[in-house]
């Protein structure tokens, strides 16, 4: 009997499904500590998914994409505590102002390409949190501004227990992960690598790169700005330098870009290497050295621009490659890779 790329016994449907049963598992197995682990690498997954959009398919480096994280964290604790609106609400209103914000900067520095482009980011990183900074009545300023306890409630997104929002961080990357696969696999995803490629040769061949740069733009923004609200409601806590800090938002582009940019799965395995080395060597290191994260974040990257210049994912497919054919069913599967089965040639 024939089996069709879509049946339930090809692995590779039946594995992603196994995998999600296994995570959903975690919650009632795992302690508090590595439920926060996944909660934190799923987030920074779903970031460097969002980041990877504009940024690996389109080779546009924003190094300011945290405008997004940041705006997406502020609009919805500063609607809770002037006017007592549900978060749900807030970030309604914080996806908006991402989106919008994202279309201006779109229309302006689209018109700028390479390097200067990554500069202009990043000052437009740095206007957005000294903006913050000194409106202290409305952000808190420096001190920053917490996000007020209302009890545990699925309305006000609190919850005494991690279980929920683990749950949540896995519904967000989830989202991102579907929203990579369906631009990689999409026209407006073709033409955008066309663009990132050599924007020139696709201008002539009648692709409008501006519009495209900023509809996904746009798409990233939202994504990023949902991102930047979970944060804010599972820390209870939100500041300019954390908000629109440019190692915070330069971390973000590392993680797709050492996992493997221009893939789906790129920035998720980039997030599930990446973040337990963070949170050891912190634990060990970060009393001592300050920032310690991001020097080995650099070494990572130098040893993967060396060695894997398509990033980490080279490293994995063809183990996993490997996998799919001698799982049940896998035998007469294609041997072409399985984690970059996404990637343009």
């Amino acid at each position: 009997m024939l089996m069709g790329k879509g049946s339930i016994a090809n692995p590779r449907v039946y594995l992603p499904i196994l995998i999600l049963a296994l995570l959903l598992l975690l919650p009632f197995v795992a302690d508090p500590y590595y439920l926060n682990l996944f909660i934190l690498i799923f987030l920074y997954a779903a970031l460097a998914g969002s980041w990877n959009l504009i940024g690996g398919y389109g080779g546009q480096m924003s190094l300011g994409h945290a405008v997004y994280f940041g705006i997406g964290a502020y609009i919805p604790t500063i609607l809770a505590i002037r006017f007592g609106l549900t978060p749900w609400l807030g970030m309604v209103a914080g996806i908006g102002c991402s989106w919008l914000i994202s279309i201006i900067m779109g229309a302006i520095c689209f018109r700028l390409r390479g390097h200067y482009f990554a500069i202009s980011t990043i000052i437009l990183l740095e206007v957005m949190r000294l903006v913050f900074l000194r409106e202290v009545r409305l952000t808190g300023g420096g001190v920053g501004l917490s996000v007020p306890y209302k009890g545990n409630s699925l309305l006000f997104f609190q919850f005494l227990d991690k279980t929920p929002y683990f749950l949540i961080a896995l519904v967000i990357l989830i989202l991102v992960i579907h929203a990579n696969y369906r631009l990689s696999r999409s026209k407006t995803g073709y033409q955008l690598r066309a663009v990132g490629q050599n924007q020139e040769a696709a201008e002539v061949i009648g692709i409008d790169s501006a519009s495209i740069k900023r509809k996904v733009l746009g798409l990233s923004a939202i994504l990023t700005s949902l991102c930047g609200t979970f944060w804010v409601q599972y820390m209870y806590f939100i500041d300019p330098d954390i908000a629109f800090g440019l190692s915070f938002s330069t971390e973000i582009a590392l993680i797709a870009i050492i996992g493997g940019m221009g893939t789906v799965w790129g920035p998720v395995l980039g997030a599930f290497i990446l973040r337990p080395v963070v949170e050891i060597t912190s634990a060990t290191l970060g009393g001592t050295y300050a920032g310690i994260h991001l020097i080995v974040y650099a070494l990572i990257l130098l040893a993967v621009v060396i060695f894997k210049p398509e990033g980490l994912i080279g490293l994995f497919n063809p183990v996993f490659s490997r996998i799919i054919q001698i799982l049940p069913g896998g035998g007469s599967a294609d041997p072409a890779t399985y984690l970059e089965s996404d990637r343009s040639s």
